[in-house]
C-alpha cells in the first residue's frame, strides 16, 4: 500500500514542562526540522496522489518551529491536522490555521486549577486562542478547521473530565477525545484508569460523561478500560509513518525517540527506530523497503505476541525493552499500549 498519512516533526521543542510528557525521560536536546527537509517532503507530497494527511504535530510544538507558517501552506494537496498546546497563539498562526488546516487538536488536561498543576500554564491562555480561531472561521467561507479538546485522563484530572465536556460546548467546540495516561515514571503508574481488568469507579465516570455529553452536543472518544484481545497500530492500518525534527522516519510516535514508559506497572526502555532518514533517501524507497513493508504487514496481520496476558511475563527479560520480541520482532510492538487503544492519536 503506498504511503497515504505524514506525521511531521517540525521540532521536538516545547514552550511547557508538563508533568506526564514523553519528553521528560528523554537525554536529548531540542531539533528543528532544517528546511531542505521540509522541502523534500512538500516536493514529494506534491507528487504523491496517494499522501491524503499531513498532521503537524509529534513530541513537541509545532507551533514554535520558524517553518510552521511554511509548512501550513506548503501541503495545498493533502489536509492538514495541527496538534497544540494552544498557548497564547500568535495572530499570524491563528489565521495560518483558518486558512490552511482542517483540523485543530488543542491539548486541554483539566479545568483552571488542574491544567495549571499538570501543564504548569494558564487555561485562559488557551481558551483565548481557541475563541481567536472560531471567531476567525466564522467570519471565513470555508467552514473549517475543526477544533477538538484532547485530554489525557489520569486519576490527577479524572473529576474534571465532565466539566472539560462543559467547557467544550460552552466554548464551540463540538469534540472531546479522551487517552490514558502512559506513565513516565513510577508514580504516574500508580496514577492510570485502565488495568488488565476495569474498575467500577472508571466505569461510572464514563457513564457519566457520556450522559454530559448527550446532554451538551459534544461528541466524545473514550478509550478502553480494560485489557482485549483486540490489537489495531493506526500507523500501518492507515499507511502511516512518523517524520521527526532530523528527517528520521519512524513507524510511530513510540519509535521517534529514546525514553521510558511504566507499562501495567513494568519500566520499559523504548528506543529510537528509524528505517531511513528524509535526507538521504527518496521516501518511497524508505516506505517500500523490504523491513519497513515487513514491519507494517506483521502488525497489520497481528503476528507479533502480547506480553500483558503471557503466563510468562514475570520471568522474561525481553519486555524490558523495546529492541525484540519473543518472535525475533524488531522493534518490539508485543505489549504497545497504543495498539491496545489506551493511549489515542490524531
Amino acid at each position: 500500500m503506498p504511503l497515504r498519512k505524514l506525521y511531521l516533526e517540525l521540532t521536538s521543542a516545547c514552550n511547557l514542562d508538563c508533568t506526564i510528557c514523553y519528553r521528560r525521560t528523554w537525554n536529548e536536546g531540542p531539533a528543528d526540522m532544517s528546511d531542505r527537509t521540509l522541502s523534500l517532503i512538500k516536493e514529494y507530497a506534491g507528487e504523491s496522489p496517494d499522501l491524503g494527511s499531513i498532521v503537524l504535530g509529534g513530541i513537541g510544538e509545532p507551533t514554535l518551529s520558524p517553518l510552521f507558517l511554511d509548512a501550513l501552506a506548503g501541503f495545498p494537496g493533502q489536509e492538514i491536522t495541527v496538534t497544540t498546546n494552544g498557548i497564547a497563539l500568535a495572530p499570524a498562526v491563528i489565521e495560518g490555521l483558518g486558512k490552511y488546516s482542517s483540523l485543530v487538536v488543542f491539548s486541554v488536561d483539566g479545568l483552571s486549577d488542574t491544567f495549571r498543576k499538570i501543564r504548569r500554564a494558564d487555561l485562559n491562555s488557551v481558551l483565548g486562542s481557541v475563541r481567536a480561531l472560531i471567531e476567525l472561521r466564522r467570519k471565513t467561507a470555508r467552514g473549517l478547521p475543526k477544533i477538538e479538546f484532547q485530554f489525557v485522563l489520569s486519576q490527577e484530572n479524572a473529576a474534571d473530565l465532565t466539566g472539560i465536556i462543559d467547557l467544550a460546548a460552552d466554548n464551540g467546540v463540538n469534540t472531546v477525545t479522551v487517552s490514558h495516561l502512559l506513565p513516565q515514571d513510577s508514580r504516574g503508574a500508580l496514577s492510570i484508569m485502565y488495568g488488565r481488568y476495569g474498575s467500577d469507579d472508571t466505569r461510572r465516570l464514563y457513564d457519566a460523561v457520556r450522559h454530559r455529553a448527550m446532554r451538551r452536543g459534544v461528541i466524545v472518544s473514550l478509550p478502553p478500560l480494560e485489557l482485549k484481545t483486540e490489537r489495531r497500530c493506526r500507523f500501518a492500518e492507515e499507511d502511516a509513518a512518523y517524520v521527526t525534527a532530523l528527517g528520521d522516519v519512524s513507524p510511530c510516535y513510540r519509535f521517534s525517540h529514546h525514553g521510558t514508559e511504566f507499562v501495567f506497572g513494568r519500566e520499559k526502555q523504548i528506543y529510537r527506530h528509524s528505517f531511513g532518514n528524509m535526507g538521504r533517501q527518496s521516501p518511497d524507497a524508505i516506505w517500500n523497503s523490504r523491513e519497513y513493508a515487513a514491519f507494517r504487514r506483521t502488525l497489520v496481520e497481528n503476528r507479533y505476541p502480547s506480553c500483558p496476558d503471557c503466563d510468562l511475563l514475570e520471568g522474561c527479560n525481553l519486555p524490558d525493552d523495546s529492541l525484540a520480541d519473543c518472535w525475533s520482532g524488531t522493534p518490539a510492538c508485543s505489549d504497545c499500549l497504543w495498539a491496545r487503544g489506551f493511549m489515542q492519536c490524531p
